[in-house]
Parts: structure tokens; C-alpha cells; sequence
């Protein structure tokens, strides 16, 4: 392709809704959501955790991005990892995203290309999910003007960019793969899955 396209999980949340046990180190498995979305994503030549504060995730071993401007929500992660970031295109998942694969992150990146800043999953039901897609790293700009008038919506920042959206109903991979789980009922609910889910 001649792009270079590198990876970030987005790990910042206060886990306020799973009663602050963090989403990352939730048993996926025989491993952690944490863990599984490494390997997923390992064969990128760039892959970063942004973790919200200096010092989490460090034993993972990869770059751990605090945020620029704290406390602003997945806006400011996101904003921290395209200015870290040396790839010219960053896909971005969502920590509590534990059936993301592989397979899912090289089919969004087939679209890549100069004529768009964002690309972004789209759901069967039609539900946007901006923590999983691909950014261009220019994209910070338009996110640091917003985080300065103090606006941290981040689909306030796809409103300014050229966004092609991605239907997974047209595609071969389910709506499971971009579940999040962000309460103790949605973890149960990802355990029904998982016992008839290939792990």
C-alpha cells in the first residue's frame, strides 16, 4: 500500500460504569482484554497503549501515551496518540472492544486512502463507533482546536473531517467483533457469547 498505518488501544477510562475495576484487565479467556487485543494487533510495525496517565500498562512493553490535556475524555486519548504517533494513519480500539480481531483490523485498513481523514465501523444497527477506525495523524489538529474551546466530543471532530463510514453488514465480520462492555450486565452478556465464540 505505501502507507504506513500503525495501532493504538485505547485504555483511558475511569471504568465508572464497571465499578472502577479497569475494563483492560477484565479475564477474556485465558487471558485479559488487554492482552488479547496485543496480539491482534501485534503485526503492526506501530502499536501504542494510551493510557490517560504516565506509568499504566508499562509492563506490557509497548509505548504508553499519557494524555496532553487531561481528563478530557477519548478525545484526549486519541488526540495524546496521533501527536506521539510516527505513522501516517492510526487505527483506534477501544480497550473494552475484546472481540476485535485481526482479520477486522486488515479489512479496515484495505480502505485507506488519500481521500479521507477518518474511517469509521459502522454497525448493522447503524450505530457509529469512533473507537474503532482508522485516523489520519493530521487529524489531531482539528482535535486540539476542540480541546481548547473545551469540547470533547469526538463526533464533533468527525463532523469537520472527510469520514468514509465502514458497514459491517456488508461485510463478513458481525457486530460482535465491535461490542463494547462497559458495565458488569454487558460482561455477562460477553460471556454467553464467548462460550459458543471461537476465543
Amino acid at each position: 500500500m505505501g502507507m504506513k498505518i500503525g495501532a493504538v488501544i485505547l485504555a483511558g477510562g475511569q471504568s465508572r460504569r464497571m465499578q472502577g475495576v479497569p475494563k483492560a484487565s477484565l479475564a477474556f479467556g485465558k487471558t485479559t482484554f488487554m492482552e488479547h487485543l496485543i496480539q491482534e494487533l501485534s503485526h503492526f510495525d506501530e502499536l501504542l497503549i494510551s493510557a490517560g496517565q504516565a506509568g499504566k500498562y508499562a509492563d506490557y512493553g509497548l509505548p504508553v501515551i499519557p494524555d496532553i490535556v487531561p481528563d478530557c475524555g477519548p478525545l484526549g486519548g486519541l488526540f495524546s496518540a496521533l501527536r506521539a504517533c510516527r505513522s501516517e494513519y492510526l487505527l483506534a480500539v477501544s480497550c473494552d472492544m475484546p472481540l476485535f480481531s485481526r482479520k477486522l483490523a486488515d479489512y479496515l485498513c484495505e480502505f485507506v486512502s488519500s481521500d479521507y481523514d477518518a474511517w469509521i465501523t459502522v454497525s448493522s444497527d447503524g450505530k457509529i463507533h469512533p473507537l474503532c477506525g482508522i485516523y489520519i495523524k493530521q487529524a489531531a489538529d482539528c482535535m486540539e482546536e476542540q480541546l481548547y474551546h473545551q469540547n470533547y466530543r469526538l463526533r464533533d471532530s468527525l463532523n469537520r473531517m472527510r469520514v468514509k463510514h465502514i458497514a459491517l453488514g456488508q461485510s463478513a465480520y458481525p457486530d460482535q467483533m465491535v461490542m463494547n462492555v462497559n458495565t458488569p450486565q454487558d460482561y455477562q452478556a460477553l460471556l454467553q457469547i464467548m462460550s459458543r465464540w471461537p476465543v
